[in-house]
């Protein structure tokens, strides 16, 4: 058994005991499998079909206002696009339901038809709402969430094109990104995959070299690559990253440092409760799909941690914060993603240790996501509420940096655990 979290959060579980012993049954029945598969259903699964794929200039869009209604004029994002992408490929593989197929092969053929390099291989990251290329650089974090929505597409559809541009363009972040001196990946490159030094897709944040978000993005994209191509050297790149992350990201308080230089010097004291326990479940899966019972049994206590670390962000009504420092919280709206990506980790932490207080902080977490963040007269969540739990005036449902997956994928994972 793993030691449970001390001071702030025993405090909140032990109100969560207290509390769940009172409640009747009606008002925990929202943490079953038919509330997420209601969810799934009617909140998520509806919303590119419903609002998205209406066709202008030959382009689908991916941006939508706070009412969902989409907006043709904008730039398109390769972001999103392979969002959409893993989204319906994945309903198709856990439902087989045919029309979630055919929504993840127009996601597919925007892709390649307007993001994809025919010359160069790799994925442009952004074009215009005829589809032109207008940023031509290929940051690795959006080459991984291609490779990642690849993989899954393949599941759905066994193409052979489709699996082989996922290798190709493991292969060139293997031959064009990593650190031949230093180990880990840099981020961002030019159209030529040369190295521009900056990591772009994260506007309003300092420019470092490497960056933990990055990392957790090829490790999912290269653990859903390994389950549909077990081939030896990416399983040796899987580890690898595994030990990147546990002995080079990982503070010793369980936290992950979020920027570094080339020689993983730390950047910031900042750290992300929402990135601490998504990177945690996510080591799980690595763990999982590589079969080593000694890696897992070595990472396990280094994921316990993890937990431990992300859920002293919690708040008391069971939202969670989002960023701080050793001195103080720097950010406690309660953002959509961090909340979709908690409560996997905590099913996944009560699932390895079998300590139950995980299970009953998921719960109230989400309590919280379904009673504050899904909107319930129209489809997908919101993006954020503050901590009084106030939404903001006005927010849009789809932008370059929101869109589907964390949530679907976090109700994909519940439905089959639960």
């Amino acid at each position: 058994m793993y030691s449970i979290m001390t001071g702030k959060q025993a405090e909140l579980l032990h109100d969560l005991r207290r509390d769940y012993k009172s409640l009747p049954k009606d008002d925990i029945s929202l943490f079953k499998k038919s509330s997420f598969r209601s969810v799934l259903k009617n909140n998520i699964a509806p919303f590119c079909p419903k609002n998205s794929y209406g066709y202008k200039k030959g382009t689908i869009s991916d941006r939508f206002d706070s009412s969902a209604v989409p907006n043709y004029d904008t730039d398109l994002s390769v972001i999103i696009i392979s969002r959409i992408l893993w989204t319906y490929s994945s309903l198709f593989n856990q439902t087989s339901d045919k029309s979630y197929l055919v929504t993840a092969e127009r996601a597919y053929c925007q892709l390649m038809d307007t993001f994809y390099d025919v010359n160069q291989g790799g994925f442009h990251i952004m074009a215009d709402s005829s589809g032109k290329i207008i940023d031509g650089r290929k940051d690795l974090d959006a080459q991984a969430l291609c490779i990642y929505a690849l993989s899954e597409f393949y599941k759905a559809t066994h193409s052979d094109t489709a699996l082989s541009i996922a290798i190709d363009t493991y292969r060139s972040i293997e031959s064009d990104s990593f650190d031949q001196e230093h180990n880990g990946y840099f981020e961002a490159y030019t159209n030529h995959f040369d190295n521009v030094g900056e990591n772009s897709l994260l506007t309003g944040q300092r420019n470092t070299p490497k960056l933990m978000k990055t990392h957790i993005g090829i490790l999912e994209a290269y653990t859903n690559l390994l389950r549909i191509w077990p081939d030896h050297n990416l399983g040796l790149k899987l580890r690898n990253l595994i030990d990147l992350i546990v002995n080079r990201i990982q503070r010793n308080d369980g936290h992950l440092s979020m920027h570094f230089d080339r020689r993983w010097q730390v950047l910031s004291g900042h750290y992300s409760y929402g990135y601490d326990l998504q990177a945690s479940w996510l080591l799980s899966e690595a763990c999982k799909v590589l079969g080593n019972r000694y890696i897992t049994e070595s990472v396990t206590p280094h994921i316990v941690k993890m937990v431990n670390a992300g859920i002293q962000g919690f708040d008391l009504d069971g939202g969670l914060m989002s960023e701080a420092t050793e001195a103080l919280v720097i950010d406690d709206n309660k953002y959509w993603w961090s909340q979709a990506e908690a409560v996997v980790a905590l099913v996944n932490a009560w699932q390895m240790t079998g300590q139950y207080q995980y299970y009953l902080l998921a719960e109230k977490n989400w309590t919280f996501t379904h009673d504050k963040l899904l909107d319930k007269d129209g489809l997908v969540w919101f993006e954020f509420v503050n901590r009084a739990g106030e939404k903001p005036t006005a927010c849009d449902k789809s932008t370059s940096s929101k869109c589907l997956l964390h949530n679907a994928r976090s109700i994909l994972e519940l439905v089959r655990r639960i």
